[in-house]
């Protein structure tokens, strides 16, 4: 089972999310969210992506690729997409990603009674983690 998380940014209503379906766990999803994202705009971006895999670095994506390749799998689904940041980032998704509107929850109870393992919640920038 995926360890899922949804991503968030306070709004003057609640909170906008974005799910993330795999690897949520605070040593991977975590550790990326702190180091890459930093900022409201870099957040906001990521955001903006509403549902996909994961988030991954260059050198996550280079090994994504290498694996595949040397397993002689050609059939995915699964894309990779570069965010617009000044670093190299990327989202993929997957036939899993199935929201295509932003989403919006009054509060971070509500996103806790989803289907997630973990809350990261962006504000006065630094990163909260909620379980």
């Amino acid at each position: 089972m995926s360890t899922r998380a949804i991503i968030a940014m306070p709004t003057a209503n609640g909170f906008q999310g974005a799910w993330n379906w795999c690897d949520g766990m605070p040593s991977s999803l975590g550790e990326t969210l702190r180091q890459f994202f930093t900022d409201e705009q870099s957040v906001n971006e990521l955001i903006q992506q509403v549902s996909f895999d994961g988030v991954h670095t260059a050198k996550e994506k280079q090994e994504y690729e290498a694996w595949m390749k040397r397993d002689g799998i050609t059939n995915t689904f699964k894309t990779f997409q570069k965010l617009n940041m000044q670093k190299e980032i990327y989202v993929s998704k997957d036939e899993r990603d199935r929201f295509q509107k932003p989403l919006f929850y009054q509060s971070i109870e509500d996103m806790l009674q989803e289907d997630i393992n973990y809350v990261y919640v962006f504000g006065n920038g630094e990163w909260k983690t909620y379980r």
